[in-house]
Order: structure tokens, then C-alpha cells, then sequence
């Protein structure tokens, strides 16, 4: 868990405002870290995962002296409502392709919200590395 706090509307106004086709949260968050080229794909429905996903591909610069001044990236994103609309699972998955073994892990990010009000939900927001070979010694 990195993050747990409430935030002032529904999920789907959360959806609307932070993740939806229109909105610019992306394009400025990405421009704030400096990062370039990037490509929002629209939200359309997944019949395999269900809910709507989409990718979304730019470059980030990186910080290591292992690696190249910037690296492509890819990050596909899921999202679910309940039925009820009252809760959105939104779920990213990102990998970096130029660093050094950036094909052996990915990183996933998982957000929870829940309607806690009429005005509020609940967000809890959970992140972690996955391996995508493992290694046997």
C-alpha cells in the first residue's frame, strides 16, 4: 500500500476527471516529470479482461548511470466499475524497454476506490514489482 486517502467525488466522477478520453491529467503529469512522445490510446471494451482498457506508450527519462538517457515504456491500463457504479478497479501494467533487464519485470499498479458518500470515495492505491522470468539456482 502506497497511498490511502479520500478523495472529493465518486469513482466515476474520479474516472471522468483523472482517467476518461477528455481528460488532460495524463498529458500534464507526464509533461510535469518531463516525460516525451507520449500516445494515449481511447478507453474500448475488453471482452477478455471486461470493463475498458487502453495502452499508453512514452519515453521517461531515466536517472541511473546503468542506463540510457530515456527509455520507452508501455503501460496498459485496466478499468472496472461494479455494477452498482459505486467501485472502480483501475489497474496499470508498465514496463521499461531500454534499461538494463527491463524485459524481466514489470511494474503493477492496483487503485481501489470506493464510494463512501454521495461526494466522496474511499482510494487506496497498491504497487509493486512483478518478475517476469524466475531464476533457478
Amino acid at each position: 500500500m502506497i497511498f490511502q486517502n479520500t478523495f472529493p467525488g465518486t469513482p466515476e466522477n474520479f474516472f471522468t476527471v483523472i482517467l476518461g478520453d477528455d481528460a488532460m491529467f495524463f498529458q500534464q503529469y507526464r509533461n510535469t516529470r518531463k516525460d516525451t512522445d507520449l500516445k494515449l490510446s481511447k478507453w474500448h471494451v475488453s471482452d477478455e479482461y471486461g470493463g475498458n482498457v487502453r495502452e499508453v506508450t512514452f519515453r521517461s527519462l531515466c536517472h541511473s548511470p546503468l542506463c540510457p538517457p530515456d527509455t520507452a515504456v508501455t503501460e496498459l491500463q485496466h478499468a472496472s466499475f461494479s455494477n452498482d457504479k459505486r467501485n472502480l478497479i483501475y489497474e496499470t501494467k508498465q514496463q521499461a524497454h531500454d534499461v538494463p533487464f527491463g524485459s524481466y519485470f514489470e511494474i503493477h499498479c492496483r487503485w481501489s476506490l470506493r464510494t463512501t458518500s454521495s461526494s466522496t470515495c474511499q482510494v487506496d492505491v497498491k504497487i509493486g514489482k512483478f518478475n517476469s522470468y524466475q531464476v533457478f539456482l
